[in-house]
Parts: structure tokens; sequence; C-alpha cells
């Protein structure tokens, strides 16, 4: 541990604020502490002119292509007016197509639309080519799950996945909406499960999670090659890093011959799935999380976390407990602080609400403390904070200390590294403002929280 102690926020005892000092960071995308992303998709409200200087604050955004002409008919130059940094990815479906959008513009597609026509692909529609369908153990086509109208595609087919790269090209690359690269969506990982076998829910083909991945790497691969080459960055969403099987998926990715410039990840730490307004993982898969980005060595990582709730309301997590909606955001920050590399590829941050009434991705979900929070160089990695607490994990930055409680229950007694911290009073928006520690050497914490120390003068 360091043993000078810095100060950002000058400190003014009892109740009186502190005052900001070089709290703000106006460094480049690649250099902010927080680096944010945002997607933004579907049914969200149309991009007006006085929602740029807000989405313009962003690292990173995912659209749909139709959102390219919301503002004077070029939503991208509008935005690197104000941010000459962003960068913009457009939706894409992987190895999916449609029976619903045959008819549509290539200006409104998010896949490749060419189910039983060709829209000038020189193989012909997907329907021609009965091979690229995988079918279950019956000889079945499957379908995505969510979606009842597209079919799923054989991404381990030579063949496809030049079909797949020709007509993405063709659709986004090549016209006037492209933008800065491909959020290909629809990648996840293998979660094999005897309820989906008996169902008869996963392709013959690709029974088991090592031919499934190894398969979906190699489109991944493909297609990062091909795109690139047409300067396009390539994020996918590959999801399940949480878990045994979807780690390793990961990292053999990025062991591959062309892996992605990012991988997301669109569930991380807590999520709006299952039961009650979020779910947060165990600690096993939370810690398996965290340390990903120190395993990944060739691409950045993209985490969003999410919940059901909208900021200021309360509600119970999937195991019963009382949460807020502060809480949900500051353990998911916490823990995504916790996993963020230091140098490039970067680690971005992404936080989506409301989900359960009405729907995801469909809100501009900034907050300040994405542009006002700044530790500064973190000074290690996330380690546990003693051996009797070896569940709480915490990392030293230059001026300050993040501590992480991933567990279902409160934990007390936890020893501070220094007792000449001050606590962050965890607001979202606005000045940031700190208060006393109740306790010198200790402190509690309660289920699923973060706790940001600051250091300061002796």
């Amino acid at each position: 541990m360091v043993s000078k102690y810095y100060m950002i926020l000058v400190l003014m005892v009892l109740a009186i604020p502190y005052e900001s000092h070089a709290i703000t960071s106006k460094a480049t995308s690649s250099m902010r502490f927080v680096s944010s992303f945002l997607i933004y998709l579907g049914g969200g409200d149309a991009i007006k002119n006085k929602d740029i200087e807000l989405l313009s604050k962003f690292d990173l955004i995912v659209f749909d292509r139709f959102r390219y002409k919301n503002v004077n008919n070029n939503t991208w130059k509008e935005l690197k007016k104000v941010n000459n940094d962003i960068k913009i990815l457009l939706y894409q479906n992987g190895a999916e197509v449609s029976d619903n959008t045959d008819k549509q513009k290539p200006y409104f597609l998010n896949n490749i639309g060419r189910l039983n026509i060709s829209r000038g692909n020189h193989s012909g529609s997907v329907s021609q080519n009965k091979e690229w369908f995988l079918t279950n153990d019956l000889g079945v086509r499957l379908k995505n799950k969510l979606n009842e109208h597209s079919y799923l595609l054989d991404y381990g087919n030579k063949e496809f996945k030049e079909y797949w790269v020709e007509s993405t090209i063709e659709d986004i690359v090549k016209k006037p909406w492209k933008a800065d690269g491909i959020m290909i969506d629809n990648c996840a990982t293998a979660k094999i499960n005897i309820v989906n076998k008996l169902l008869l829910n996963k392709p013959n083909k690709y029974s088991d999670a090592k031919s499934f991945d190894t398969a979906l790497n190699g489109f991944l691969n493909y297609a990062t090659a091909k795109l690139n080459q047409n300067q396009q960055m390539v994020m996918p969403n590959r999801t399940n890093s949480r878990l045994i099987d979807g780690e390793k998926a990961w990292l053999e990715l990025d062991k591959s011959h062309h892996p992605p410039d990012i991988v997301f990840d669109e569930g991380a730490f807590s999520v709006s799935w299952g039961a009650g307004d979020v779910q947060f993982y165990s600690h096993e898969e939370w810690l398996r999380q965290v340390l990903l980005p120190s395993k990944i060595k060739n691409s950045s990582v993209a985490f969003l976390s999410h919940t059901g709730l909208k900021p200021d309301e309360k509600g119970v997590s999937s195991n019963g407990n009382s949460v807020s909606f502060e809480q949900i955001y500051w353990y998911s920050l916490g823990s995504y602080l916790l996993a963020k590399r230091e140098t490039a590829p970067y680690t971005l941050f992404g936080f989506d609400y409301d989900r359960n009434k009405h729907g995801d991705y469909k809100r501009i979900s900034w907050f300040d403390v994405y542009s006002n929070l700044n530790l500064g160089k973190a000074q290690g990695v996330a380690i546990p904070v003693s051996e009797k607490n070896k569940d709480i994990y915490f990392r030293e930055f230059k001026t300050g200390y993040v501590y992480v409680n991933p567990l279902n229950t409160e934990v007390n007694d936890i020893p501070v590294v220094s007792e000449n911290v001050v606590i962050l009073d965890m607001k979202l928006n606005g000045e940031l403002r700190y208060k006393e520690l109740r306790a010198k050497n200790k402190m509690s914490m309660k289920a699923h929280t973060t706790v940001i120390l600051l250091k300061r003068k002796s």
C-alpha cells in the first residue's frame, strides 16, 4: 500500500461539503476513468437535436442503421462534431434470418434479410441453401427462442459465413449510413443443459458446448477479418462469461487469429433477467467476470448491467432482498472498476434500466458519475480484503479504494486499508460529495453493495 495519501476533494469537516478539485476527466475516450457505452435500439424515441450533446458524452454507441437520418440527415456526423472520438456501431443479427423482413429496405433491416430473395447476393436466397439451416434431432429447423420469426443458421458452414459477410458489407458498409463498425448480436456462448436437449431446442450438429463455441468462434474470426479489411470494428454479443464454458469460449476467441475489436457481455454483475427486479450472480460467477479482462489480451471487453427498476425506485432482488436502483447501479459500477484494464484494449461499462415494464435499450442511460468520478490509475488488481473477509474484494487506485460485497448477506467489521480516508456519498448525478466514516479502521457493507473511499493527506 502507498504511504502518501492524495486528495482530489478538499475535506470540510462534519456536514460541510467538499469542494471539487480536479475530479472531472477531460481526457479522450481511451483515457477516461469510466469508459461508457450505450445501446439504443428499436423502440426508443427518435433522436433529436437536443439529444446530441448528451449522446456525444458516451465513448461508444450501438444504433440501428435507421437512426442515421434522425438529425440533419446524418446523425453520425452530428455526434462526431461534438465528440470526434466517439465510436458508432450498427446493429446486425448474427447467423440468423427473419421470415418477415424480405420486403424491408436495407436501411430498416437488422439481419441479412434474404430468406426468399437474394438482394443481389451471388449465392441466391438463404432458402435456396437448405444445408444452412440448423435443425434439431428430428430435422426440424430451429428458431431463436426469443424471436419466432428468426431462423438459426449454420455459423460453421464456410459458404454461409461468406454469404453473411457479403450481405452485411452490401447492406451496411457500402451504404451512406456506414459507421465505425458493427455489433453482431445473438452470438451467445453455449449454455447446454438437459432440459433444452430434451425439448429439442439445441442443434444436432453442435450438441455440446465445445463444438458449438468452436464453430461460433470460427464465424466471428472470419467476420472480423473481412470487416476489419473494410475498416469496420466488430463487437459480437458473446455473453455468458460468468459460466465455466462461457469463459473458455471467450479465452479461445481471444487466442484466435482474428479476435474481435470488442467482445460484449450483455449480462454482467447484475441483470434484469429472472425473478424480481434484479438478479445478482453467485460469488463464483461474479468473480469470474471481474477477473475476465485480466485474461483477455487482444479485445476490449464491454460489460452491460441492467435492472427492471428505474432511477429512485425500490424493489426486490431475485433472492427476495430489498434493493434500490442506486444500490444496483453502484454495485455494478464498482464491480466494473474492480475488473477494468488500465491499458488498451480498454474495458467499457454500460447500464440499462426500466426494462421489465418498458423494454430493453429504449433510453439514453447517461449518469454524471461517468464523467465526474476519477480515482486515477489503479495501483494493483482486485484482491480479497483479508483472509477472514476473503469474499469481499477491493482495489486501490491513486486517489481512492473501491470495495465490493458480492454476497447475499451483510458483512461487518471489514478492515479499512487506511484510516486516512473519507467515504463517497453514492449519488448518480450532480457534484460528488463525501462524508466521514463512522469508524476509522473498519466498516460494514450490506449485501451486493459498493463502497468507494477517498484518500486524503494526513
